[in-house]
């Protein structure tokens, strides 16, 4: 165990004891209780994913940890039983939370052990066969950007918000792509051409331009800029969360702190924003949900900037913890804790399956949210887990249905890790961008719950990459061989 990560522990402990300190004071021995014990059972996964050589399962112990450690106090404190629908969560106590955490580790030790096959029988290329163009230093490892292109790259994005930008406005003004609301029908699918161009096609560019720049605050602050432009006009939080998901993930890589504070204070606010500005978008009626844009954008922004509310700051706290909920947050795993899987159609193995592609088992929404939180949703919204909810709630129907989440989830990962590998060497891709491309891809699987669209098409064309023959990239040559001489 090396120096740092004996520091970090050392002030993990600290911190623990001078909060544990202060709650005891007042009283409030579950939070502690609760808070202690899963730390003891999840910690062990983390030291363990510490000496794994593959990142993929680095990343999701670490998520998994971090939330659960934010989250765990916080439900006792914050939340508080006032936010629980259903009866039998009046009677939740420090009891329940041992068999959630128990199983939680379990999950994480069994994917420990695959990764631990998949290590002896070298899934992964050797070490000194992957080529890399970038010095091994994980803070300069992805300087890309030092090249004298990088300016060329930050007037890049520029261009592209400046010009996609006049395109979210109208979408919005026209009710098309906004989170829960069925969209105008429009001549040759454009409102799906629409969406997926700005959802993800957009997202995409506009990561792989932010990945080519320094990784500074002005490109930064572009991207934090339309992210906020694209979840107030798409009413959608996740929007928000994937613009800025590159520059988190190499801020945390290359340890820029300037970048990742003006970042996650960005994400805070904008998550806020977008939350609240939900208030004055949507209505329901007839059960169904609807929206309320034919005075722009720019109105909302407008009764946003008027809203007391948002001068208040108190709102970050409750946003902290909502995003950590979002991603997979003590509420989420309590909530699956009581799931009844066998009241889904599908069942138990509709949730592995879900893991692996969500079109193999489709839900009957109004079923799960009554599971979920004990009401119904109007159209077009769904609330639900990450991860390790999909996991808790297959396990209530049969524990070994644990080890049958861990396999799928394993097997995706090193997948994706073997892929990446591959595409790395065979490209000859610098170790910052693959380091890039796990982490980011890690992080969706997690907070997706695995086999969302939006990781699935990744997965399927870095699988594609890594199995095809080379694409070059290079013009043929005109001397094809030698000439023999005939005379």
């Amino acid at each position: 165990m090396n120096v740092n990560t004996m520091k970090w522990l050392g002030g993990g402990f600290a911190f623990m004891i001078l909060v544990s300190t202060f709650l005891i004071a007042n009283d409030e021995w579950q939070p502690v209780v609760a808070w202690w014990t899963a730390t003891a059972l999840l910690l062990p996964t983390v030291l363990l994913a510490l000496r794994s050589p593959f990142l993929t399962f680095r990343v999701v112990c670490f998520t998994a940890f971090f939330t659960q450690f934010a989250t765990v106090p916080g439900f006792f404190l914050v939340v508080g039983y006032s936010e629980m629908s259903q009866a039998e969560w009046l009677n939740f106590s420090i009891n329940d939370v041992l068999p959630i955490d128990i199983k939680l580790a379990a999950f994480l030790l069994l994917l420990a052990l695959i990764f631990k096959a998949a290590s002896h029988i070298q899934i992964l290329p050797n070490r000194s066969t992957v080529v890399s163009n970038g010095p091994s230093s994980s803070k300069e490892s992805v300087s890309v950007g030092a090249s004298k292109r990088a300016g060329m790259y930050t007037m890049l994005i520029a261009v592209l918000i400046i010009g996609i930008t006049p395109v979210n406005i109208w979408m919005f003004q026209n009710g098309i792509s906004i989170v829960g609301v069925e969209p105008p029908a429009l001549p040759y699918r454009l409102s799906g051409i629409l969406h997926y161009l700005t959802r993800y096609i957009v997202p995409l560019t506009l990561g792989y331009l932010f990945y080519k720049t320094r990784h500074g605050l002005l490109p930064t602050l572009l991207l934090l800029a339309y992210g906020l432009l694209i979840g107030l006009t798409s009413i959608s939080r996740s929007a928000l969360v994937l613009i800025l998901l590159p520059v988190l993930a190499l801020a945390w890589t290359e340890k820029r702190r300037v970048v990742m504070f003006v970042a996650s204070a960005g994400l805070l606010l904008g998550y806020a924003l977008i939350s609240r500005a939900r208030d004055f978008v949507y209505f329901v009626s007839n059960g169904t949900s609807g929206a309320i844009t034919g005075d722009g954008i720019f109105e909302v922004i407008g009764q946003l900037l008027e809203d007391s509310w948002i001068w208040e700051f108190r709102f970050l706290l409750d946003t902290f913890t909502a995003i950590l909920n979002r991603i997979e947050g003590f509420e989420n795993l309590v909530r699956s804790s009581l799931y009844d899987p066998n009241a889904i159609e599908g069942g138990a193995l509709g949730f592995i399956l879900r893991i692996v592609w969500r079109p193999l088992a489709e839900i009957d929404l109004d079923s799960h949210h009554i599971e979920w939180q004990g009401n119904i949703l109007p159209e077009g919204f769904v609330n639900g887990g990450a991860l390790l909810s999909n996991m808790l709630i297959a396990s209530n129907a049969n524990l070994l249905w644990i080890g049958a989440a861990a396999m799928v989830s394993g097997v995706i990962l090193i997948s994706l890790e073997s892929s990446v590998h591959i595409v790395a060497r065979k490209y000859r891709l610098s170790v910052g961008i693959k380091s890039f491309l796990l982490i980011l891809m890690s992080i969706i699987f997690f907070i997706e719950g695995g086999g969302s669209v939006t990781f699935v098409l990744p997965l399927i064309a870095l699988l594609a990459l890594s199995w095809l023959p080379q694409l070059s990239m290079r013009p043929p040559t005109s001397n094809r061989g030698r000439n023999i001489a005939t005379g």
